[in-house]
């Protein structure tokens, strides 16, 4: 990979780009229209938006405004084939117009992607700081597209607070000029909004500063916390194994705090974790659970966490073998019965664990007036054993002046020795 003309205030945003970017890639289409899309470091700290107001020529240009000082960098992405500019210089160029932008402020930016491994890049940021209250200006880089090229990736991009507006992309090959396309705004053309978690959407800004909990709300995060817990360790669902539950619970911090009620926050814990554990029953502590679903007692086996303490997932990379272990247990149906244990290895003198009964589930009081029916082992159609998996990727952007997220690492730290403290 070859960076050009890359700021040591834009390193690690830029370097993390080019991994966003390949995942969030929308192809221009052919007549004009252009599909854009939005990513970046941190795109939930930037409204990003059409404006029909203001615009360097036709009726529209593309704004991308941050209220307060962004955690990274929200980029307009598009793409084109390159097989048209293969072994060939192009220019990029765009007008800019920006009002009140600070820090590290804009740039305008190409990319080229070989078909192996591998990509050229150039941008505006380390030519001049693109900063402050600026009228309309034509910008431009230029870039020696490799021969292998398969895709071109361009757009603009804002790392402040402050507005930024950007219009008339115009790509060309500079030895000719026939070659020139426009990317633009108008009607006909689309914008793909950044992806952001409901939760996220519902909670506001994830830079909450930091205040008194209520009684009310104090009581609403510990039974969020137990529930959390019941759920990340012992819920043996397919959805549980690949939720990243960092992420999960600072995100459900913002939410569950707010509910008055207990009926409003037995609502607000359906509704979070309604996808991840949907046999999960939470119901008003004074009334009974709502009926379970469904009946699989003819399934081929039963699934169920086996904990031998806090088998926390490895580090990639990390070799050492720990004392402790976290395995997810697939047991089949013997003669049409589910065995009442299974040993936990294959050395002598054999341990047993005991399986637990999907229709016998675990029942919680989680305080606040609110009470969870948990399952511990769930009927499944076949499968093998296997450990906790690494969890994917977080696209929350934690920071440490962050109410929830100190919230959150604090109920993170606590399920440990809750459920694990021998």
């Amino acid at each position: 990979m070859v960076l050009l003309n890359r700021p040591r205030s834009l390193t690690l945003a830029l370097g993390l780009f080019l991994a966003l970017a390949s995942s969030a890639v929308a192809q221009a289409r052919d007549g004009g229209a252009t599909r854009w899309s939005v990513t970046g470091s941190a795109p939930v700290d930037f409204h990003v938006a059409v404006d029909s107001v203001v615009a360097h020529s036709g009726r529209a240009s593309m704004r991308i405004v941050a209220e307060h000082e962004p955690g990274g960098f929200a980029t307009l992405i598009t793409s084109l084939p390159a097989a048209p500019y293969a072994g060939q210089r192009v220019r990029l160029s765009a007008y800019l117009r920006t009002e009140s932008l600070s820090g590290a402020g804009a740039a305008l930016w190409l990319r080229a992607d070989g078909s192996a491994a591998g990509s050229a890049f150039v941008t505006t940021q380390g030519r001049r700081a693109i900063v402050g209250t600026t009228p309309w200006s034509e910008v431009a880089v230029e870039l020696d597209v490799p021969p292998d090229a398969a895709t071109l990736v361009l757009g603009a991009l804002s790392s402040a607070k402050g507005t930024l507006w950007a219009d008339d992309f115009r790509l060309v090959a500079v030895a000719n000029a026939a070659s020139a396309r426009t990317l633009g705004y108008e009607p006909g053309d689309s914008l793909i909004p950044p992806p952001r978690h409901a939760a996220a959407v519902l909670a506001g800004s994830p830079h909450e500063e930091a205040r008194a909990v209520t009684a009310r709300g104090l009581d609403n995060l510990v039974a969020f916390a137990r529930l959390t817990g019941y759920v990340r360790f012992f819920h043996p669902s397919d959805s549980a194994l690949g939720t990243n539950w960092d992420e999960f619970t600072v995100r459900g911090m913002r939410l569950v705090e707010r509910a008055p009620t207990a009926d409003s926050l037995a609502a607000t814990l359906r509704a979070l974790f309604a996808s991840i554990a949907p046999s999960v029953r939470v119901h008003r502590t004074d009334t009974q659970p709502p009926a379970a679903k469904g009946s699989h007692a003819d399934s081929a086996a039963v699934v169920f966490w086996q904990h031998l303490g806090y088998g926390a997932p490895a580090v990639p990379g990390d070799r050492t073998r720990s004392v402790y272990s976290s395995m997810r247990r697939h047991v089949p149906r013997v003669d049409g019965r589910v065995p009442d244990s299974i040993p936990v290895g294959f050395q002598a003198p054999r341990e047993y664990v005991p399986v637990p009964d999907p229709a016998q589930p675990f029942r919680a009081d989680l305080g606040a007036g609110v009470s969870a029916v948990v399952p511990l082992a769930l009927h499944a159609t076949g499968g093998s054993d296997n450990m906790a998996a690494q969890p994917p990727a977080v696209t929350e952007r934690f920071a440490a002046d962050d109410r929830a997220t100190r919230l959150g690492i604090v109920a993170l730290l606590w399920m440990v020795p809750q459920h694990f403290y021998p």
